[in-house]
């Protein structure tokens, strides 16, 4: 399934995408999402013995269609569903590898990218390249939005991959990041239980974000604040789900929050934060886990951690409502 957009939404399969690509209609395509469909329950057959096929078309023509789509701005690129029979983690992920290496995309500044591990990362830095091949860094540092999300939803995947144990399963990932060095938005989502670990990506001295998204992630209040910091000129929006400190705690960087520049900060969203039960701020943590649905914004033993995100909360809906947006 092929989602493009341009002033409309469509959802068009691949042989209608190559006959796009050939049209006049090609100038006008500028966000495409790439995925695949939902077959019904009466498909199901239909859905079992094509799929595979359609892997190897998507493979096929989608990096030829995208070299023709000159005005491409945003790319999202997702994994299908486990369910989807005859798929396999591999063959996306290598044919997402092999647009973002041989396919110009002069006008790309925006890339989502859905990988179920860590690991597919590396296909984007091969041990030997060629003259035919696009530095993976020149794409990235074109880049003024990039979504990073790991979905560990396939039955393939050893249970090592999506445990994240070291930093070597996630270094390509990290160096994906660095290279964007002129974005003004970042997201990174890890899936639960276990967090994404941030602690060893080293953020771009050049970011100037105005927007932040950390989901199922864990970090320091170190890295974090070092990454705040450098923007605080700039940053308006910060969404905090699922996020664990591995040191220090909340309520230092939610006070950083509070002493940023209003009316600038418009909107803060903190749920399910809490404590790393390994790391240094390990005594803060909850000793008893909230059941899922009973999360609090916080999940933490320290007060002080809550009464700060209250006075954030109050100055934040301050901001919003001196901007006219309340």
């Amino acid at each position: 399934m092929t989602e493009l957009y341009n002033n409309l939404y469509r959802r068009v399969s691949l042989s209608r995408l190559l006959e796009i690509s050939n049209s006049p209609l090609a100038v006008h395509m500028n966000h495409m999402s790439i995925g695949f469909d939902h077959f019904g329950t009466h498909e199901s057959h239909r859905m079992e013995s094509s799929t595979s096929l359609y892997e190897k078309d998507l493979a096929g023509v989608l990096p030829l269609c995208l070299a023709r789509l000159h005005n491409i701005k945003a790319l999202n690129l997702r994994t299908p569903s486990p369910y989807i029979a005859g798929t396999t983690a591999e063959g996306v992920i290598n044919t997402v590898a092999r647009i973002l290496c041989y396919v110009p995309l002069p006008n790309l500044s925006e890339l989502e990218i859905e990988f179920p591990t860590t690991l597919g990362f590396d296909l984007l830095f091969p041990i030997t390249t060629s003259a035919l091949q696009i530095p993976i860094d020149q794409v990235m540092r074109r880049l003024r939005h990039i979504n990073i999300s790991i979905v560990p939803n396939w039955p393939e995947s050893p249970s090592d991959h999506l445990a994240f144990p070291d930093k070597s399963h996630t270094k390509h990932m990290f160096k994906l990041i660095e290279y964007a060095t002129s974005l003004r938005s970042l997201s990174i989502s890890g899936s639960a239980p276990t967090p994404l670990p941030l602690d060893h990506i080293k953020f771009p001295q050049s970011l100037r974000l105005r927007y932040l998204n950390f989901n199922a992630v864990s970090i320091s209040l170190s890295n974090l604040l070092s990454l705040v910091n450098q923007c605080a000129d700039c940053i308006e929006y910060i969404t905090c789900w699922s996020v664990t400190l591995n040191s220090g705690d909340w309520q230092h960087f939610l006070s950083r929050l509070c002493q940023l520049r209003p009316p600038d900060l418009l909107n803060v969203f903190v749920h399910s934060c809490g404590y790393s039960r390994t790391g240094e701020s390990s005594h803060l943590a909850p000793t008893v886990t909230p059941p899922y649905g009973d999360e609090l914004d916080t999940e933490t033993q320290n007060d002080g951690d809550i009464r700060v995100l209250a006075t954030l909360e109050r100055q934040v809906r301050a901001n919003r409502a001196a901007a006219g947006l309340n």
